[in-house]
């Protein structure tokens, strides 16, 4: 169960999409599930998103692979509909998310229109021998469990108090099959995502958990604390 800062997507209306971009479906895929939690932890307040896609075939009426030959696992319907669907996350496999507030240089929760995220930012066509996998910000499972890194995370519009459409991009390695290559990237959109709690990791001391959450959230006040949660008013 996810905790922290909480935007969950709307049940009603558009849930949004995720698209791979050369995979056999070019307008993407559902969004079954979208979650950005947070936590206040020592260096700050950490930001994860949590996306789980419908399964990649779901809105397909004709599923039989084309007779042509493909030059690519990345076009094939048949490789693809063996992994089912996506799941791209900073909690299912406990990643370290990423930090958007340290200690004396607060965010304001209200006023994260047009504010973007760069995470795991990389120039390079590939991810560096020395690069640890697990240590990232995210892991995907995509064409089994692949690696994700270059994020831009963009707070794209405000839709209420504490409500927001947030757009995500990033590159993709087919780590899963030995590949380091960054040759593949997402897109997707998850709309109006809402605030919930804010969690207070196991490294903090309770006892001090006011005053650091003070100086990394604007409006910190206006939190009740009930056990390890703030909750908002």
């Amino acid at each position: 169960m996810s905790t922290g800062i909480e935007y969950r997507r709307a049940m009603a209306g558009d849930r949004g999409r995720i698209t791979f971009p050369g995979n056999p479906w070019p307008k993407g895929h559902a969004i079954a599930e979208a979650a950005l939690t947070g936590e206040l932890t020592p260096e700050g307040l950490r930001f994860h998103l949590h996306v789980v896609s419908a399964n990649y075939d779901a809105e397909d009426r004709n599923t039989d692979e084309d007779d042509e030959e493909l030059d690519s696992d990345w076009k094939s319907k048949a490789v693809w509909g063996n992994y089912h669907r996506c799941s791209l996350s900073s909690t299912k496999w406990g990643n370290a998310g990423f930090l958007v507030a340290t200690p004396g240089k607060p965010i304001d929760i209200e006023k994260l229109a047009g504010v973007t995220f760069r995470v795991d930012p990389i120039k390079r066509a590939s991810i560096p021998e020395d690069v640890e996998l697990d240590e990232l910000a995210f892991n995907i499972y995509l064409l089994g469990h692949d690696s994700v890194m270059d994020h831009t995370i963009a707070f794209t519009r405000r839709r209420g108090p504490s409500t927001y459409d947030v757009s995500w991009k990033a590159r993709i390695a087919l780590t899963y099959t030995g590949n380091m290559k960054l040759k593949h990237s997402l897109v997707a959109t998850l709309p109006k995502l809402t605030l919930g709690k804010i969690a207070i990791a196991s490294e903090v001391d309770v006892k001090r958990s006011r005053e650091l959450l003070a100086s990394v959230l604007v409006g910190a006040e206006r939190y009740a604390r009930r056990g390890r949660v703030f909750s908002a008013p």
